[in-house]
């Protein structure tokens, strides 16, 4: 096998490591040096120090292979356009999705809370936890992939370990985690097609800003939100406990949209 190939393979198993060892890190270190901060300071600065090693990981990595077109790549073709687009699409499916379940009578709506301090230290710990995951996944693990094999087979094993870096989030069902795999093709196509990282990261972050804040549980994990929701029985229409991204609403959304972008993807080549 030639020695690059080892050499990639082997960079994105050890970088992998460090990612699982940056998230432990991360939570260790706001939870030992600002116990005493109330919990949206502690969410923006949790944010800070994740994105800030992930970036620092990457930029070392890249100057030790001596790819610079790894690092390089992600500050190339930068759009403003692509960035729009991307927290509306983002924005719509969440909201499509939400409206759907409502019709179904799958959820009810118990309250609307409003907590602006809340909502805006979830907001940037959700931007910057998606910006790191985008940087690492699309930017750095993707290109480099891309360098080996072919780039709609790099866009596959890519979301393959996307579901991986998801696989202890609570209540991981077979539906969530094939939602999760399919969100990861929307991304890896987006970005083959855009060339650049502004397109996914602005969906990736109004995709989850907007199952927050209407009430939805993110991947598992509770984050605050605007509104209180309750479900009859949780089942794959709702998502239940996981949320959004465990439901069948989500999943014909998001195949929707991977099936779109890969034919687009397939005309531009």
């Amino acid at each position: 096998m030639n020695k690059f190939i080892i050499k990639v393979i082997l960079t994105i198993i050890i970088c992998s490591l460090f990612y699982v060892l940056i998230n432990i890190a991360c939570g260790t270190i706001v939870f030992v040096l600002f116990e005493r901060l109330c919990s949206p300071f502690k969410m923006l600065i949790e944010g800070i120090i994740y994105l800030s090693f992930v970036a620092m990981m990457i930029f070392i990595v890249s100057r030790l292979l001596r790819e610079k077109s790894v690092f390089g790549k992600l500050f190339e073709n930068l759009s403003y356009r692509h960035l729009l687009i991307g927290v509306a699409c983002g924005t719509l499916c969440v909201i499509v999705g939400f409206l759907l379940i409502y019709v179904f009578k799958q959820m009810n709506i118990n309250k609307i809370d409003i907590r602006w301090n809340f909502i805006f230290s979830s907001f940037v710990m959700i931007a910057f936890s998606a910006i790191a995951e985008e940087l690492f996944f699309r930017g750095f693990m993707q290109n480099l992939l891309t360098k080996i094999i072919k780039p709609i087979m790099a866009v596959f094993f890519t979301s393959i370990i996307f579901i991986l870096f998801h696989i202890l989030n609570p209540d991981l069902s077979f539906l969530s985690a094939f939602n999760i795999f399919l969100a990861g093709l929307v991304f890896g196509f987006s970005y083959l097609i855009t060339k650049n990282l502004m397109f996914t990261i602005g969906f990736h972050i109004f995709f989850n800003c907007s199952q927050s804040y209407l009430g939805f549980n993110i991947s598992g994990n509770q984050m605050p939100s605007l509104l209180e929701l309750t479900f009859p029985t949780a089942n794959i229409i709702n998502g239940g406990t996981f949320g959004f991204e465990g439901s069948i609403v989500c999943t014909v959304i998001l195949l929707g949209m991977s099936l779109f972008f890969a034919r687009k993807l397939k005309k531009q080549s």
